[in-house]
């Protein structure tokens, strides 16, 4: 008997059901792991490639990774190993095939880690054309499991092509609910990845594919296309008429639906939308309804739902003063906590919304002079964010602006001044800009010369004249000339 045929012997006397029924207890050890590892290396010299060949290997990769993971060595033999399941993956034999598959899935399942090595040996091209339902359902699941979670690692190592993504978007449409919730994923990782990606998809009729797939009675794969129509959105000028339209088909379709992952995601998506500057656009998603869904939305005590309905109309409220007073018929300003508000996450948006409010009609900004809500205003000034900072300055400029007589009248009554001596101590130099402009404002009225210089925010003002921000050097110079009968030289 010559060496090949003692070798080939040797290893179809091992019991492989045996060995699988009890792994735990006979392990295969690293010198065996290793030597088979030689021998599908040395494949086309030891074992001739043929049926008893596949079946002989079957039960072996079986078991083969699972055995190796949690060695010490594993790092070294896995890669080499990876490359001649590679080559395996071509034959054709579905239950070799299976077996594959699952020793790949169980190696993603210990370790992402491992995503790069299967990457590295070649495998995704091979993979790829198990996504026919010419093959074993149990073997697109498998697949269509691989791709999801490989693409949500590093989609760099995958050609994207049209084949692919018609491939998965065929899978989607399968009867087998796994097969189409993996494969949905593997598209929403593909949508979460580049604006490139995201025209590719596009190109492929993907809007309308959405709008089919918002409507499935599955609240599973509805979550999932709620997290692709929010990234799908990313770049609203670059839709056509036509895409945008399919966008709101799309969020409509959604908005039916109360669960809160799915109205985030709709949200998300709406915020993207409504960041259009054209009017038209605008208008759209006001015909649709989808203002009122989020202008109700915003009133719910859940931040991932609060904080993009609030998102939303600040933009209504920066396109026009129609859409400004659309959003103030609803009495939105009426039913905030604003005590409560002023240090949540969200805080910062309803800045945002009430300076876009400030920049409306005087009857539109009388609206903020409400006791509460200007209350709201002043104490962001001394707010922990320095966006919110930013947005409640602008609104009080804003208010001078358009109401300069009523503003200032609230701004003493909240002793505003007082106030001013520890907000300038900021470091923010666009912050303590903003506040040098309303105090430049305010202190031109000489009516109110005598309150500040008793409030002593003065003191404060002169320290920031010799700071190194040549804006801030020269408003403070400009007040300080105010109070002096020699202007103070820079």
């Amino acid at each position: 008997m010559s060496n090949l045929q003692q070798r080939t012997a040797k290893f179809q006397k091992i019991d492989w059901a045996a060995l699988e029924k009890n792994r735990e207890k006979f392990k295969i050890n690293l010198r065996k792991s290793k030597r088979i590892a030689e021998i599908l290396n040395k494949r086309q010299k030891l074992i001739p490639r043929s049926e008893s060949y596949y079946d002989f290997l079957t039960p072996y990769i079986k078991s083969l990774i699972p055995d190796l993971i949690p060695t010490d060595t594993s790092q070294y033999q896995i890669p080499c190993i990876l490359q001649r399941l590679d080559y395996l993956l071509v034959a054709p034999d579905n239950c070799l095939a299976q077996e594959i598959l699952n020793s790949l899935r169980a190696l993603i399942m210990f370790s992402n880690s491992h995503i790069q090595a299967i990457t590295d040996a070649g495998i995704i091209p091979n993979l790829i054309k198990f996504l026919s339902f010419t093959y074993p359902e149990g073997i697109v699941e498998q697949v269509s499991w691989l791709f999801s979670n490989i693409l949500s690692e590093d989609l760099s190592q995958v050609v994207v092509d049209s084949a692919f993504v018609l491939a998965l978007m065929n899978a989607v449409d399968t009867n087998h609910p796994k097969v189409a919730e993996n494969s949905l994923w593997a598209l929403a990782n593909i949508a979460a990845d580049t604006e490139e990606m995201r025209k590719l998809l596009i190109t492929h009729k993907f809007l309308e594919f959405l709008v089919e797939k918002s409507t499935s009675d599955s609240m599973t794969l509805l979550r999932i296309v709620a997290w692709i129509f929010s990234n799908m959105t990313k770049e609203p000028e670059n839709f056509t008429k036509k895409e945008f339209s399919m966008c709101i088909a799309i969020c409509k379709n959604l908005t039916k639906y109360i669960e809160e992952d799915i109205s985030s995601e709709t949200l998300w998506g709406l915020v993207n939308l409504s960041s259009q500057e054209s009017l038209e656009y605008i208008q759209q998603i006001v015909d649709n309804n989808l203002a009122d869904y989020a202008i109700k939305l915003s009133t719910k005590d859940i931040i991932s739902i609060k904080t993009p309905a609030l998102k939303i109309i600040g933009n209504l409220c920066a396109t026009s003063h129609e859409h400004t007073q659309f959003v103030l018929n609803y009495g939105i300003l009426d039913t905030f906590c604003y005590e409560s508000c002023i240090f949540s996450t969200f805080s910062k948006d309803l800045f945002a919304v009430l300076n876009n409010i400030s920049a409306g009609t005087p009857i539109q900004v009388s609206k903020l002079l409400n006791h509460k809500i200007f209350d709201f205003i002043v104490l962001g000034i001394a707010h922990y964010d320095s966006q919110a900072k930013l947005q409640a300055t602008q609104t009080i400029k804003n208010m001078l602006r358009v109401l300069r007589n009523e503003t200032i009248q609230r701004l003493i009554e909240k002793e505003f001044l007082q106030g001013i001596s520890l907000v300038l101590k900021d470091s923010h130099a666009d912050f303590c800009n903003s506040i040098l402009d309303i105090c430049l404002d305010v202190f031109k009225e000489k009516r109110l010369w005598s309150l500040i210089e008793a409030s002593g925010c003065l003191n404060e003002i002169e320290k920031l004249f010799n700071c190194n921000n040549t804006s801030i050097c020269k408003k403070a110079q400009e007040i300080l000339n105010l109070f002096t009968l020699t202007p103070i030289s820079p």
